[in-house]
This record gives structure tokens, C-alpha cells and sequence, in this order.
């Protein structure tokens, strides 16, 4: 008798085993749609309106950042493999209060009544597109999680603006001296004699990530959006603006050369995306919940930290995240598969930071 109930528990193991492999290579279907936009200086209400973007400018002390990143995909995963379909925008700009102040200043009607001087620094590059993402998860060791995804795009569109250097105003003579460094790539910058330009660019880009996780314990480390840009005959424009335009010749004759030096060009354009790195660690606190303390790198800015709770209530689970730098509280509930995220800094049209994310999949 014993050794029939042995047989039959080790043949109702292995149905069970095999049953779990066939619904764990079952093909999964699921949806997701985000959208995180984040206006530093500006708030979100008044960014497309430039004079009220400009009359209720505020920036912060330090460096400035917005960003916008958009996303709308369907996946399918088989295995340890997943396949997507998406169209995404993305957007970031970092800058300097010095260069958001002499906006504001230029822009005014006022005058500074004493001298000034501001060290501009500016970083702009946005894309949209789409096209399709292949991912693949693995397990290097034990406790060890890992997975790697690579993204091909066709760009619709493409901006990218670097501005630097110094501006200064003397009060005694009410005028301006400045020594600026432009470059300016966009698909839909247009100037004299220009040629026909490509109708779309490309973008492949990486990212992956690796775990690690204990009894109470896990870390890990991810990029995104690590790789190139790419467009053909795309517009460019390279300029100096600068006051200090005198020089000699051989004779010692004065020479002026004009305020603003520059060309453009139309040829094809390579880009490369630095991407964005991110650092994670958690502590389970048993059955009670989660806490995560977590960054986002982003290039020329520094870390976005974030700091998160995530609870399992009933059939539900619960999160509450706070962006640190962007006073964001994010509000999170997963259920049966299905998910949904929103946040914001604040209510109203002050609000300078807001999220809303929502997806679910299910299994054939």
C-alpha cells in the first residue's frame, strides 16, 4: 500500500510539474499604456502657451529638469521571451536657473538696475516613433534574476538644442555681452537653400537589468534606453553669438565680424543616447510589506530618487511612491493581473508633475 501511495504522489507531482511547465510556456498577452510628464520651472497647464510659460515662469535653485515620456505597447510573452509592438514620445530637458532667469529677464520689460551676469547651460533632445522591442529574462545563479531587451524605432520626429555660455549686463551703459555657443538638429528646421530632407530616422536602443534577491533582501541595477539615434539629411544649424567680434589683420586695421557666426548643414546625423541607469534596493518586512529606496540617473542632471511602499491587501496590491526631486506622490493597486498608477505633485493648475499609467494581460 505504501508503495502505491508513493507512486501515486510521485505521478500526481509530476502532473502538477508538467502542468505548471505547458501554463508557464502558455503564450501571454498584455497591454500598458503610460504617460509621465514633469515641468520643473513651468507648470504643465501653461507649456504650450509661450507668454504664460514665460510670465509664470519659477525656477528652482540649481539645475532644472522636464521631461515627458509616453508610451503605448502590446506584448507577447512565450516562455522566457517577450515580443512588443509600441509607439512611445520622449523628452528631456536639463538647464540651469542662471539660463531660466535670463530668460525671464530678457523677456520682461524691466531693466536690472544693477550689474549681472548668468552662466547659461541648456540640453534638449526629444523623439517619437515606434516599432518593436524583443526582450529575454534569465537566471544567471541562484537568487539571481537578469534580462535584456533591445528596441528597434522608426523616428517620426527628432529634436535636439545645446546652448552654453556666459551673459553678462552692465547697468551703466544698459547693455548686454554675451559669448554663446548654439547647436541646433530638428527634422522641422528650415533655412535657405535647404535640400530635401529624409522623411524619418532610426533608433536602436538597449537596456537590461540585473537582481539579486534574498529572504528579506534585493537589489538591482537597470538601464534603458541606451543606444543611437539616426537621421538622413537631417537640418542642422551650429552658430556663436557673440559680442567680443573685433580683430586685426596683418596690417593692424580693425576688423568686425558679424554678431552671430554660424552655418547650416544637411547631411545625415548619428546620435548616442547615454540612457537612463537606475539602482534599486528593497526590504521585505515580512507579511507587513515592502519598502524600496531607488534612483534614476539621468545624463547632465544627476539621480531622481524615489522612495516606496508596497503592501498586499486582500486580493489586491497596494503602493504609495514618493519622486523626491519631483514631489511627486505616485498611487499604485494591481489586481488579477491587471494594474494602475497615477500621481501628481499637486491638484490643480499649478501642477507641475503628474503620471498615469494602467495594463493588464492575460493568458490563452
Amino acid at each position: 500500500m505504501t508503495g502505491r501511495r508513493s507512486a501515486a504522489a510521485a505521478a500526481a507531482a509530476a502532473a502538477v510539474a508538467t502542468l505548471a511547465t505547458a501554463a508557464a510556456a502558455s503564450p501571454a498577452w498584455s497591454v500598458s499604456a503610460r504617460s509621465v510628464h514633469h515641468g520643473e520651472a513651468v507648470p504643465l497647464a501653461a507649456i504650450d502657451d509661450e507668454d504664460e510659460a514665460l510670465r509664470r515662469l519659477d525656477p528652482r535653485s540649481g539645475r532644472n529638469i522636464a521631461y515627458v515620456d509616453d508610451e503605448v505597447r502590446m506584448s507577447l510573452d512565450t516562455g522566457a521571451w517577450r515580443w512588443s509592438v509600441l509607439a512611445r514620445g520622449s523628452a528631456v530637458l536639463v538647464t540651469t536657473r542662471d539660463t531660466l532667469e535670463l530668460v525671464k529677464q530678457i523677456n520682461s520689460d524691466a531693466t536690472p538696475v544693477t550689474d549681472r551676469q548668468w552662466q547659461t547651460r541648456l540640453r534638449y533632445e526629444s523623439f517619437q516613433g515606434g516599432g518593436l522591442e524583443v526582450g529575454y529574462r534569465f537566471e544567471p545563479a541562484a537568487q539571481w534574476q537578469a534580462s535584456l531587451s533591445a528596441q528597434v524605432l522608426q523616428l517620426r520626429h527628432w529634436r535636439q538644442r545645446r546652448l552654453e555660455g556666459p551673459v553678462s549686463f552692465e547697468a551703466a551703459s544698459a547693455t548686454y555681452a554675451f559669448d554663446l555657443q548654439s547647436a541646433h538638429a530638428d527634422d522641422r528646421l528650415r533655412f535657405p537653400f535647404q535640400g530635401v530632407k529624409g522623411d524619418t530616422g532610426a533608433g536602436a536602443l538597449l537596456g537590461g537589468e540585473v537582481g539579486w534577491r534574498g529572504e528579506a533582501w534585493s537589489a538591482s541595477l537597470g538601464v534603458r534606453d541606451l543606444g543611437w539615434l539616426r537621421w538622413r539629411q537631417l537640418p542642422q544649424q551650429y552658430a556663436t553669438l557673440s559680442t567680443q567680434t573685433q580683430s586685426y589683420d596683418a596690417d593692424g586695421f580693425v576688423i568686425y565680424r558679424p554678431l552671430v557666426m554660424g552655418r547650416n548643414s544637411q547631411e545625415g546625423y548619428t546620435h548616442r543616447l547615454r540612457g537612463v541607469w537606475s539602482a534599486r534596493t528593497a526590504w521585505r518586512a515580512g507579511t507587513t510589506g515592502t519598502l524600496e529606496l531607488g534612483g534614476d540617473w539621468v545624463h547632465d542632471f544627476g539621480v531622481l530618487p524615489a522612495i516606496a511602499w508596497r503592501q498586499r491587501l486582500g486580493a489586491v496590491d497596494a503602493g504609495l511612491q514618493w519622486h523626491v526631486h519631483e514631489r511627486r506622490a505616485t498611487v499604485s493597486l494591481g489586481w488579477q493581473g491587471w494594474w494602475l498608477r497615477a500621481g501628481a505633485d499637486r491638484l490643480g493648475s499649478q501642477q507641475r508633475s503628474r503620471e498615469l499609467a494602467l495594463g493588464g494581460g492575460w493568458v490563452f
